[in-house]
């Protein structure tokens, strides 16, 4: 299901994939803006423009498919939550730990 994921997201461009991935796991496919603004109240303070800009942001970098049905466009995701959690995860280690993974670890013991 995946891409090659290269980017880290933009925290809007994530929350927007976390909504679209928590519609999926509902069963939701071909999903509109709509449908994500409605998902989520942090998100209905978006307008659809704002929406729609991102989503075409997501689909240049290869995280969602657009289909067009009528005037609406329906989006799934390309990459998989699990996926990019793992990206997101060795990209934090190797930039904040400097690829030192024991050091992320204590940090988490110390918590």
């Amino acid at each position: 299901m995946s891409n090659a994921i290269t980017t880290k997201l933009p925290y809007s461009e994530l929350r927007i994939m976390q909504a679209i991935w928590d519609l999926e796991k509902q069963g939701i496919r071909d999903i509109s803006a709509d449908t994500i603004r409605d998902s989520s109240p942090d998100l209905q303070e978006y307008c659809i423009t704002t929406l729609l800009t991102l989503l075409s942001r997501l689909r240049k970098r290869g995280f969602v498919s657009v289909k067009k049905e009528g005037r609406i466009n329906k989006h799934n995701s390309l990459v998989s939550e699990d996926d990019y959690l793992t990206f997101s995860t060795r990209y934090f280690v190797e930039k904040i730990f400097k690829g030192n993974s024991e050091g992320l670890l204590r940090k988490v013991k110390e918590l």
